[in-house]
C-alpha cells in the first residue's frame, strides 16, 4: 500500500518527427532579450541589445573565444524532425581581423546543443564540431597555399558522433551592405537541409543543399544561436564584422510528451504522442530510478500507474519518451 507520497514529474530529452511544425517562436528584439530568454555564452559583449533600432547588434571578433547569443527552444530536434529557422543579417563592415591573417572565418548563426557550450564545441576551424546546423558565410579571402576564394554561402550539418555535410559552390555576397533574409529548412524524409535567401525582399537563386548520407547519424540540437568563432588554433584565419539581426523566427514540432498530472496516488496523465513508448520511473532518492510501468502512445490522453505494493516514506516519478 502506498501511504505516503512526495510527488515530482520530470520530463526527460525528447524528439518527435511530425509532418509539419506545430510550434513557432519569433524575435522582433522590440524588448529586451535577456528578459525572455535569451544568454550570452561567452564573450558577452559582442552581443548587445540596441533598444532604439530593435535590433541585436553583434560584433564578430575571432581573436575572442568561441562565443555565442543562445535562444534556448524548449525541446530537443533532431535530424529526423522537420524544422526551421530563418533570420535577417545586415553587415556594416567585414574583413580579416589582421592584414597577417588573410584567411577570412565565417560569419555564422544556426541551431546548437547548448550544454556543449562553450567548452564541449571544439575549434570550428578543424571540422570537429559537434550538433550544429549552421548558416556560414565566408567573405573573399586569400587562403594560404589555395590563392584567392571568392564570396560564399556554406551551410553546415555537424552529427553527435564526429559526422559533417557541407554544401559549396553557392557565390553570395551578404557583406554588400543590403538587408539578407535566411531561412534554412530540414526535411528528414528526404535527408536534406535546403537554404533560401532574399536580398532587400528579392528571392535569390537556389543555394546547394546539404545532403545527409546514411551513414551521417544524427545531430541533436536544442538552441538557436548567433555564433563567434575563435580564430585558435590556426595561424592563418581572422574575422572583423559588424552586423545586426533581426526578425528571426523559429519553427519546429510540439514535444511527445504533454503536462503531466498527478490524477490519484500513484497514478499520472498525459497527451502521449503516437509512435511512442512511455514509462513511468520511480524513485525513492531522486538517485535510483526503477521503471514501473509502460504504455504505446496513441495520441491522446494516457494514464500510467504504479502497480507496486509497498510503503514509501517519499516517492518521486518521472516518465520517460522513447521513438
Amino acid at each position: 500500500m502506498l501511504v505516503l507520497w512526495l510527488i515530482v514529474l520530470l520530463v526527460g530529452t525528447w524528439t518527435v518527427s511530425t509532418p509539419a511544425w506545430s510550434t513557432e517562436r519569433v524575435e522582433e528584439f522590440d524588448q529586451d532579450p535577456s528578459q525572455h530568454g535569451w544568454q550570452a555564452v561567452g564573450a558577452a559583449e559582442l552581443f548587445q541589445w540596441e533598444t532604439g533600432a530593435g535590433t541585436l547588434r553583434v560584433h564578430w571578433d575571432s581573436s575572442r573565444s568561441n562565443s555565442f547569443f543562445v535562444l534556448p527552444l524548449g525541446t530537443t530536434l533532431s535530424t529526423a524532425d522537420p524544422f526551421a529557422f530563418e533570420f535577417e543579417i545586415t553587415l556594416d563592415s567585414v574583413g580579416p581581423r589582421v592584414p597577417e591573417r588573410p584567411s577570412i572565418l565565417q560569419v555564422a548563426a544556426g541551431l546548437v546543443r547548448r550544454d556543449l557550450l562553450p567548452n564541449g564545441m571544439p575549434a570550428r576551424l578543424v571540422g570537429s564540431a559537434r550538433d550544429l546546423v549552421e548558416w556560414d558565410w565566408f567573405p573573399a579571402s586569400d587562403i594560404p597555399g589555395f590563392g584567392e576564394s571568392p564570396d560564399a554561402i556554406s551551410p553546415a550539418v555537424f552529427g553527435d558522433a564526429g559526422s559533417r555535410a557541407f554544401s559549396f559552390d553557392n557565390y553570395f555576397n551578404p557583406g554588400d551592405g543590403a538587408t539578407w533574409r535566411v531561412r534554412m529548412t530540414n526535411d528528414p524524409v528526404r535527408r536534406v537541409v535546403e537554404t533560401q535567401l532574399w536580398r532587400n525582399g528579392v528571392e535569390q537563386s537556389p543555394v546547394n543543399p546539404v545532403r545527409l548520407s546514411g551513414a551521417f547519424g544524427d545531430a541533436l540540437v536544442d538552441s538557436f544561436a548567433v555564433i563567434n568563432w575563435s580564430e585558435a588554433p590556426t595561424r592563418s584565419d581572422s574575422l572583423e564584422a559588424v552586423g545586426h539581426l533581426d526578425h528571426i523566427r523559429l519553427q519546429f514540432p510540439d514535444p511527445p510528451l504533454g503536462p503531466v498530472t498527478m490524477q490519484s496516488p500513484g497514478v499520472v496523465a498525459f497527451k502521449g504522442a503516437a509512435g511512442w513508448t512511455f514509462t513511468l520511473l520511480a524513485s525513492g532518492d531522486l538517485s535510483h530510478w526503477s521503471e514501473v510501468a509502460s504504455t504505446p502512445g496513441t495520441g491522446g490522453v494516457l494514464m500510467l500507474g504504479d502497480p507496486r505494493d509497498g510503503v514509501y516514506a517519499a516517492q518521486f516519478y518521472r516518465v520517460r519518451a522513447d521513438r
